[in-house]
């Protein structure tokens, strides 16, 4: 290598072959670690609806990052709140706000 160049760094991708049918099938070897600190509430709250679902965490991981694969992007919509919503947010959160007994209550109340 040329002084002054950085080495670059290849790793072929391992595959695995096993047939079915006649049809060859490949899959490529799932070796790689995905590590992320996040707050125990958090990851134990996730994980039993995940487990509701029938869904480990690590099915969800690859489906997230399947999902950033094909769109390229979050398969979501981030953003920042506006000073309204935000003010709705803090108001909800400090146990402010009023609270309906039912969805007619609500639409009742909104109509006046």
């Amino acid at each position: 290598m040329a002084a002054g160049k950085a080495a670059e760094e290849t790793k072929e991708t391992e595959l695995i072959m096993w047939t079915h049918s006649d049809t060859f099938r490949f899959m490529e070897i799932k070796d790689a670690v995905v590590k992320a600190r996040i707050e125990p509430s958090l990851k134990n709250q996730t994980e039993a609806i995940l487990q509701d679902l029938g869904i480990s965490t690590t099915e969800a991981i690859r489906m997230f990052f399947n999902q950033v694969r094909l769109r390229k992007g979050l398969p979501f919509e981030v953003r920042i709140p506006g000073a309204e919503t935000q003010t709705a947010i803090d108001e909800l959160e400090a146990g402010k706000g009023q609270r309906f007994k039912s969805v007619d209550a609500l639409f009742v109340d909104l109509d006046d």
